[in-house]
């Protein structure tokens, strides 16, 4: 289940996340438990706890939202243009979120001074780290503290560093080597530093609080001997050619999402690596849905200390790797699908993203029935079986029926306990799927 943590939602259509989102159909989620209570942290909302929803957007010659672009010159907090926030002198806390189309932020502030990084995505770190650079990609979330105690009466402002993003970060100065995005060096605000935030220093308030938790929570670490499958995603260009390294369509081992296809199959319980490869010249913020990760290495070396604690988006740097390792311990459905994909709404959109299942092998009784469920029902082209056990294809065979029980003749390819049946070529309407040692399922064709 979620730790305490700064969370948020938009809808997932496909195709239309990156429209939807950028319309404003998104908001954070405030998660709290005993162990974040129990610290003497700043939690009232809008006095000393504050949402700051970063985002930037693209308006074409009619003012109206548009997407699969790089023009996104327009900048927004909170759904406002030319921000500002009154906040107390005293220490504040400031849930951030990236919640922009492509844009990668470099976070500061412009007096130059430290705050404290005390939670990532899923929640609070061990212990706070201190810094006066952070760098945001889309999806990701932080947890600062920033102590305005000697600031009273003065403005700040919170910063965008982008001149000293590295390079293949979408926004950067450059973005890959042989071939750069349409319209890319015309947006001013690419590689450039600029005001994202004014922060008006006003009196403290009753009760302030004054100081810094040294120790925040205990993370105790997944460990590798624990792993029960490994897995391997690497992005890469689903065409050969210097723009589409920059520029896509993007895929996930060398496939584009398709809704009638489960990708991945995960096992209740089951401690697993990823190993996400980026064969581009673009940097990905690989994002994984039901679970939170420990990042184990970021190209061979110990993640930096911003990434340390729980994740569930990672930037991955072009012709970079990063590990993570997690554990499937909560929700299992042999139907319905996780997802997990570029958090580049517009690669997403485009086909970067891909779904699994997670399901529980102590579902079934102790009985050698056989069971088996059919997704997505209804199917368009493909219509796969989640079985209880492997399936024996020597021994088992597989018929597919139509409403009057006549026989159809149909390609079906078999990987251990998943079936997947392709029904592209049936007309509409309901048939039913019959194994041996296997009540009928039924499936409808639209």
């Amino acid at each position: 289940m979620n730790n305490a943590g700064t969370f948020w939602y938009h809808p997932h259509g496909e195709n239309k996340t990156d429209m939807q989102v950028s319309k404003g159909i998104a908001g954070m989620i405030i998660i709290r438990d005993e162990v974040e209570a129990a610290l003497e942290l700043p939690r009232t909302y809008g006095i000393d706890d504050f949402p700051i929803i970063v985002q930037t957007k693209s308006f074409d010659i009619l003012y109206q939202i548009q997407i699969a672009t790089h023009a996104d010159t327009l900048l927004m907090v909170n759904g406002t243009v030319n921000a500002f926030l009154d906040a107390p002198a005293q220490v504040v806390r400031l849930r951030m979120l990236n919640g922009s189309s492509e844009r990668t932020f470099l976070f500061g502030f412009s007096n130059d001074m430290n705050f404290s990084q005390i939670a990532t995505d899923g929640g609070l770190k061990e212990t706070p780290y201190q810094t006066n650079r952070l760098m945001l990609a889309p999806g990701e979330r932080n947890e600062w503290l920033v102590d305005l105690s000697s600031f009273q009466d003065q403005t700040i402002y919170l910063m965008n560093y982008d001149s000293d993003l590295p390079n293949g970060t979408m926004r950067a100065e450059n973005v890959g080597t042989m071939a750069t995005l349409e319209g890319y060096d015309d947006n001013p605000l690419n590689g450039a530093d600029f005001q994202v935030l004014q922060i008006n220093v006003v009196a403290p308030t009753a009760n302030a609080i004054t100081t810094i938790p040294s120790v925040l929570t205990t993370i105790t670490p997944i460990n590798i001997s624990e792993v029960d499958q490994s897995r391997t995603m690497t992005m890469s260009a689903m065409e050969m050619g210097p723009m589409n390294m920059v520029e896509g369509p993007f895929g996930i081992n060398n496939v584009q999402f398709d809704m009638d296809v489960i990708n991945e199959i995960v096992q209740l319980g089951d401690v697993e690596a990823w190993t996400i490869t980026n064969q581009t010249q673009v940097a990905h913020p690989f994002h994984i849905h039901d679970v939170e990760f420990q990042i184990l290495d970021v190209n061979g070396s110990s993640p930096a200390a911003y990434q340390q604690g729980w994740k569930d988006v990672v930037l991955v740097m072009p012709q970079q790797s990063v590990t993570f390792i997690t554990r499937f311990e909560d929700f299992a459905d042999p139907v319905t699908p996780y997802m997990y994909h570029c958090h580049l709404l517009h690669h997403e959109d485009e086909g970067m993203m891909g779904s699994f299942l997670v399901v529980d092998p102590n579902s079934v009784d102790d009985s050698n029935m056989l069971t088996g469920i059919a997704y997505p029902n209804p199917a368009r082209s493909k219509v796969s079986l989640s079985l209880s056990k492997r399936f024996d294809k020597s021994t088992q065979t597989v018929r597919v029926f139509d409403m009057m029980g006549n026989l159809i003749p149909l390609q079906m390819d078999v990987a251990d306990n998943r079936l997947s049946i392709d029904v592209a070529s049936l007309s509409s309407g309901m048939y039913t799927i019959s194994i041996d040692g296997l009540n009928a399922i039924h499936f409808i064709k639209e």
